[in-house]
């Protein structure tokens, strides 16, 4: 769950989450579609659902330490970029494509995570 503290030191807002729960991050990767792309990680969202009974501890533990040392593991920040034509206007003219950002599963279901925790609190 997100936490907003106000320190009366400095007049900031200081926001941090709690842990997460084993129930919580299940519930997230059962959503999990499992025909998208699989990104950088060339693991696909099929092998990650069907082996979640045997990995979902391992889930568990790296969630929990991002949250615990604000640290986010590299491959989870980078995504395959594809320009996608919007089908209007000159195919030439770079104003009309639009585009499409593919992460790996993981981060997917670590932002679908965070966004369910804060949506909870606000």
């Amino acid at each position: 769950m997100l936490e907003i503290k106000e320190s009366c030191k400095s007049n900031k807002i200081e926001f941090s989450f709690k842990l997460f729960k084993k129930d919580d991050i299940l519930k997230i990767f059962m959503d999990l579609d499992t025909s998208s792309s699989p990104g950088i990680s060339n693991i696909p969202g099929k092998v990650i659902k069907e082996s979640l009974n045997d990995l979902l501890p391992l889930y568990f533990n790296i969630f929990n330490s991002c949250i615990l040392y604000n640290i986010i593991p590299n491959e989870w920040k980078f995504a395959i970029f594809t320009p996608l034509s919007k089908n209007k206007g000159l195919k030439s003219d770079l104003n009309n494509y639009r585009g499409i950002s593919v992460l790996p599963p993981i981060a997917k279901t670590f932002e679908r995570l965070i966004a369910s925790k804060s949506r909870t609190i606000l």
